[in-house]
């Protein structure tokens, strides 16, 4: 054996043993996708996922399918309370997509804290279809989750990919693949600036006799917008009237606003870092039918994150303006 792949050897060693002297990664476990493993998230990179890995920290309630004892069935499922799974040697931001039971309207309960802060605008989505096929009933019950992301594009493009997070029965964690990415120019923001991301899957079992088709879906808008440097807060009266204006960094704007009491209308300015004129300023106009609005943090990894605010409009009539103009 040459002394250059003894040298190889070593260092695969070394790795292994330190990486699972941490806890982090099985390298002795090559991932093997079986049918009772669950896609429970989805993390988005910009380069594509080459590796699997097995993480042996943190903790995500498997959701159990035929043939698991009844006191582990599928009314015992809930949302993770750790999901700080790391994939050493990925960077990316992750979604996760953890069954529970549907409210009696259909809707379903979700903590949308199963995501990384640069998620925006998490929603669920419950659909439960039924169909006969060769007199057999069919139950289809499919539950998706689907949140916005905000990307401020750097360079002149960047590719984006999806990759499925799986569990195992036995609570291990691993990443699928990514397959092909999807790229974003800065040509589109003049255009159309967003595109979706998506990955899903199902499993079914038999129930007297009934199919049960159980899928998930986990989808990820991103939206390619330019990075905000100041944020101005301006309240005109009925007579379209500048009355008051307060300018804001980005994530320093109060979550809570109570506007003047001759305030009318009000328009969200806010300046964005590019060399377009006609892309320097991005403005929402709020009338008194307006209620919430948001605005945006960039964070220094190409993410922006959102801040949702409220607005208290106060009565013309009887209230009094605040001490401090717009706040709460």
């Amino acid at each position: 054996m040459s002394k250059k792949w003894i040298i190889v050897i070593c260092c695969v060693l070394a790795a292994a043993f330190l990486l699972g002297a941490r806890g982090t990664v099985d390298l002795s476990y090559e991932p093997e996708m079986k049918p009772e493993d669950r896609m429970i998230g989805m993390i988005v990179t910009t380069s594509p996922v080459s590796l699997h890995f097995t993480i042996s920290s943190g903790k995500v309630d498997f959701v159990p399918h035929e043939g698991v004892p009844a006191e582990n069935t599928s009314s015992s499922r809930s949302i993770p309370e750790e999901y700080d799974y790391v994939f050493p040697g990925v960077e990316g931001v992750r979604l996760f997509n953890v069954d529970t039971s549907p409210f009696a309207d259909g809707h379903t309960q979700v903590d949308t804290s199963a995501a990384d802060e640069e998620f925006s605008r998490i929603g669920v989505e419950f659909s439960h279809n039924e169909n006969t096929e060769n007199g057999q009933k069919i139950t289809e019950l499919i539950n998706g989750i689907n949140g916005t992301l905000y990307y401020v594009l750097q360079d002149e493009e960047a590719t984006f990919f999806s990759t499925s997070i799986y569990q195992r029965a036995d609570g291990g964690i691993y990443l699928g693949d990514s397959g092909g990415g999807m790229l974003f120019s800065k040509d589109q923001m003049d255009y159309s600036g967003s595109a979706t991301l998506s990955k899903s899957d199902s499993h079914s079992h038999t129930e007297s006799g009934e199919k049960i088709v159980e899928g998930r879906s986990i989808k990820a808008t991103v939206q390619l917008v330019y990075e905000p440097v100041k944020i101005t807060l301006c309240q005109y009266n009925a007579a379209r009237e500048l009355i008051q204006a307060d300018e804001y960094l980005p994530g320093e704007m109060p979550r809570d606003i109570t506007p003047l009491r001759d305030t009318a209308m009000i328009v969200v300015d806010t300046e964005n870092k590019t060399d377009k004129e006609s892309e320097k300023h991005t403005c929402q106009a709020l009338s008194r039918s307006d209620t919430s609005f948001y605005t945006l943090q960039y964070k220094g990894n190409g993410y922006c994150i959102e801040h949702y605010h409220t607005l208290k409009w106060p009565d013309p009539e009887t209230d009094t303006d605040p001490e401090n103009g717009t706040h709460s």
